[in-house]
């Protein structure tokens, strides 16, 4: 869900809620993504071990958004799911396939399984339409937000001449509160403190897989002691990154409040982000990343409840 703090006064950010409400098809190239392939007779059974997603569901229809977490529970990784063509393909940040595969090699020594890197034979464009773009070849993956998808395609296919830019789509997901996971903030999160429950990327049925007795643990029996905020912030000095610290100052001190986890521009020095913060009371202290020389402020900081 949008929320009205967030976007108030973002002249960008409100005219593309505007074509995402009333869309004609408009493409984004994310020239950034990679694909990741699984394939093998084990190759579903390997996942289903691995991921937090059920993958019964994950069918030629169905694509789902997938963590693959450690032992400890926190996600490595997170990705669009889709199965093609006899096999399963994962759609991610191109930075993160080699700590995927990795992750993934781990396990996969005891399945009749494939892994590989095809993100040269792919491209990977964003849609945002009000119906899924017609294909020649490829397939689509609906993203948990109004209007969009995502169209992998394995040949060099004509898309419509009205690009908009890589930041667009980034700033999308960060208002509808989809969180992407880079190299910096690997094995950090929790999937309960980025909002996967609410954006269908867990299953509570599927059985076992690798740090669901924790996950398990913190839906049923345990306190969530850190949530996800939408925040803006104009930083002169400062580049905000995930992984980047977020301070909280509190009389005197400054303490440390939280993590940034997805921060994009939208005019120079101008961004606006997702953080993950400690159990604190968000709406009534003072919260600022800071180096050795400049301390920049957070303002509209807003709790993302859902997605849109």
């Amino acid at each position: 869900m949008f929320s009205s703090r967030f976007l108030h006064g973002n002249i960008i950010i409100l005219d593309w809620i505007k074509i995402t409400m009333n869309a004609n098809t408009i493409t984004v190239p994310l020239t950034d993504n990679g694909v990741l392939k699984v394939s093998g007779t084990d190759a579903k059974k390997f996942l289903q071990g691995q991921l937090t997603c059920n993958m019964d569901e994950i069918t030629t229809k169905e694509s789902r958004l997938a963590a693959h977490c450690n032992r400890e529970g926190r996600i490595i990784s997170l990705f669009y799911l889709a199965y093609f063509q006899e096999a399963y393909y994962c759609v991610m940040p191109f930075s993160m396939i080699a700590l995927t595969l990795a992750a993934f090699k781990k396990y996969a020594v005891f399945y009749n399984v494939s892994l590989t890197d095809v993100s040269e034979h792919f491209s990977v464009v964003g849609y945002v339409s009000e119906k899924a773009p017609a294909i020649n070849n490829g397939f689509i993956i609906k993203i948990p937000s109004k209007n969009r998808y995502l169209y992998i395609s394995d040949t060099i296919s004509h898309h419509p001449t009205n690009h908009l830019s890589i930041n667009s789509w980034r700033l999308l997901d960060i208002a509808n509160g989809i969180p992407t996971i880079y190299p910096e903030i690997s094995a950090v999160f929790l999937p309960h403190e980025i909002n996967l429950i609410q954006l269908n990327a867990i299953s509570f049925d599927k059985g076992c897989y690798t740090g669901q007795e924790i996950i398990a643990r913190m839906h049923y029996r345990g306190k969530l002691k850190k949530q996800l905020y939408h925040a803006h912030i104009i930083c002169h000095a400062i580049i905000p990154i995930p992984g980047f610290h977020v301070y909280q100052q509190k009389d005197r001190a400054i303490l440390l409040a939280g993590m940034i986890v997805n921060a994009c521009p939208q005019e120079k020095d101008n961004y606006y982000t997702l953080i993950v913060l400690n159990d604190i009371d968000a709406d009534n202290c003072e919260l600022l990343l800071k180096n050795d020389q400049t301390i920049c402020f957070f303002h509209d900081i807003t709790l993302v409840s859902s997605t849109a």
